[in-house]
């Protein structure tokens, strides 16, 4: 929280907030800063925190606008500021990492056994694919598609209205034994 206060050249506080004038360091140090011609430095407020001060001339650089800005002193001042924002990052990467180990676990592996799988039966090769205990029934679906699949008796879902426009077309010259055309 910034605070500000109005001081003389001597650095004496002629106006302001209360608790801005208590932020103020000694009037000399400020005298020291505006004879000096800084803009900005740190110093310790009466009041015993750390402060950074920003001086600005008002009026012939007869008054000057200080505000004081607190600035965490140590660890504990650091932890008080700045500990919600790294609880909420951690438990950001907590949950990003188990994303992450959970996708490999229960996704990746399973998909890569049956591309292992189907890429084995496109080479000619003559395998049974093993279901895996922990499989989810949707993998254990996706496992029967590629079964089906590699002994080539799979019929595509929906009928010959969903085959593409090619097959669809060849289907209606070519029906097989007892499957029903709608196209034409």
């Amino acid at each position: 929280m910034s605070r500000w206060a109005l001081v003389d050249r001597n650095g004496g506080s002629i106006g302001g907030d209360p608790l801005a004038t208590r932020a103020l360091p000694v009037p000399a140090r400020v005298a020291a800063a505006i004879v000096g011609g800084q803009t900005a430095f740190s110093d310790y407020g009466q009041d015993g925190s750390l402060y950074e001060f920003h001086l600005l001339p008002l009026a012939s650089n007869s008054i000057f606008v200080v505000s004081a800005a607190g600035v965490a002193d140590g660890w504990p001042g650091l932890v008080d500021s700045w500990g919600g924002f790294a609880a909420v990052v951690l438990a950001l990467a907590g949950a990003l990492l188990a994303v992450w180990l959970g996708a490999d676990r229960w996704c990746v592996r399973p998909l890569r056994y049956i591309q292992d799988f189907a890429d084995r039966v496109a080479r000619g090769e003559d395998i049974e694919l093993a279901r895996q205990g922990s499989w989810a029934p949707e993998l254990a679906s996706v496992s029967d598609g590629v079964r089906g699949d590699g002994r080539g008796d799979r019929q595509p879902r929906g009928g010959v209205a969903r085959r593409p426009r090619a097959a669809r077309s060849y289907a209606a010259r070519n029906p097989s034994p007892g499957e029903k055309t709608t196209c034409r």
